[in-house]
């Protein structure tokens, strides 16, 4: 019997290690294998992490640490932290806060963890692009986004930050469009094009 129980939890491990692993493994090796100073640097969760941006910005200072299924919460953890300050980016793209709401968290929660994170990365010579956090289809959390993005744009003008609003884009009466989204949250390849377009627009204006 203990052996039995032995062996369900050695299954059990690996799936996890499985499932760890597929997680962080992109961010582990970008950051051990990759030479070249990063100018341009991702965060946030699976909407950003499944995007291949140094092949849609057709450059190779470009990392992304975003992982799916990430909070402004899970952001702060300390080992990101550092990790995001030794890589010393240029530009940081952020963009998070629809896995808060699906986790029922507040939307003055979310709010307190985004300061607290910008406090973190934002340094003197680095530029920090606020995207905004994406409406859904169908837009189930349709009054958060608003506060929370409402609250960006007023940080963003307050700090000057660059305010990047993608819901003008790709969304239609606060919803995201149908062609850009293939489950209703995730987008599409002509969606990460638009966007990578949009961002392209924003490293010529800093001659990047």
């Amino acid at each position: 019997m203990k052996k039995n129980y032995k062996i369900i939890f050695l299954a059990f491990s690996f799936l996890f290690l499985g499932y760890y692993i597929s997680q962080y493994k992109s961010l582990i090796l970008d950051y051990l294998f990759t030479k070249n100073k990063t100018e341009i640097l991702f965060i946030g969760d699976s909407i950003t992490q499944e995007c291949e941006w140094k092949l849609l910005l057709s450059r190779i200072d470009v990392k992304n640490m975003a992982i799916g299924g990430y909070t402004t919460r899970d952001l702060l953890d300390s080992n990101y932290i550092q990790v995001i300050n030794k890589v010393e980016p240029s530009v940081i793209f952020v963009m998070i806060g629809f896995n808060d709401f699906y986790q029922s968290r507040s939307v003055e929660e979310v709010k307190k963890d985004y300061l607290n994170l910008l406090n973190k990365i934002d340094t003197e010579n680095r530029k920090i692009i606020i995207q905004s956090t994406l409406y859904s289809l169908p837009n189930k959390f349709r009054d958060q986004v608003d506060d929370l993005n409402k609250f960006l744009i007023e940080l963003s003008l307050k700090r000057g930050y660059v305010y990047l609003d993608l819901n003008a884009k790709l969304s239609d009466n606060e919803r995201l469009i149908k062609k850009y989204t293939y489950d209703g949250i995730h987008l599409s390849r002509e969606a990460y094009k638009l966007w990578s377009e949009e961002i392209q627009l924003i490293l010529n204006q800093f001659n990047l």
